[in-house]
């Protein structure tokens, strides 16, 4: 392994150099992350984001809607989603919601659907279900109630896009 030598005499292998560079975009995509999820934070209606393949007239704007239902719909691109997918979003969010005590399912929705959106962005398609599941699994034991599901969810999408 070839060795890089500063000026200032200081030495560092080029793994070294890589590790640095990872560390620096995976850090600098978090503090992207938490801009935009903080800037849509007054926001409480995900469907009202465009969002690539479904169209503007396929999204409800009933402010009393559940967040399952507009997850559902945002996922099927369908008014009407069928109730085997409402409750597949429905159970996510009760596990998260165990997980996030300090946040409610409002605000987890909104996470979910901000994760998929800077996903899909940098690497292409993936659903919201895949990210509500990888936001619910990068939740260890130890952080619930401790560390805000907002911040999981951005470290969460720093390393899926930083891998």
């Amino acid at each position: 392994m070839s060795k890089k030598q500063f000026s200032n005499g200081t030495v560092f292998s080029e793994k070294t150099e890589r590790t640095g560079k990872k560390i620096l975009l995976g850090f600098t995509a978090f503090i992207i992350f938490l801009i935009i999820i903080f800037s849509f934070a007054d926001d409480p209606d995900p469907s009202s984001y465009a969002v690539k393949r479904t169209p503007a007239s396929a999204i409800t704007k009933t402010v009393n809607v559940k967040s399952a239902v507009k997850l559902a719909s945002l996922e099927t691109g369908n008014n009407n989603p069928s109730q085997t997918i409402v409750n597949k979003f429905q159970n996510l969010l009760n596990e998260l919601s165990l997980k996030c005590p300090n946040e409610n399912e409002e605000q987890l929705a909104n996470y979910i659907f901000v994760g998929r959106r800077t996903i899909e962005e940098k690497l292409g398609p993936i659903t919201l279900f895949e990210v509500g599941r990888g936001v619910k699994e990068s939740i260890p034991d130890e952080a619930i109630g401790i560390v805000s599901c907002a911040e999981i969810a951005a470290a969460f999408v720093t390393l899926t896009i930083a891998n």
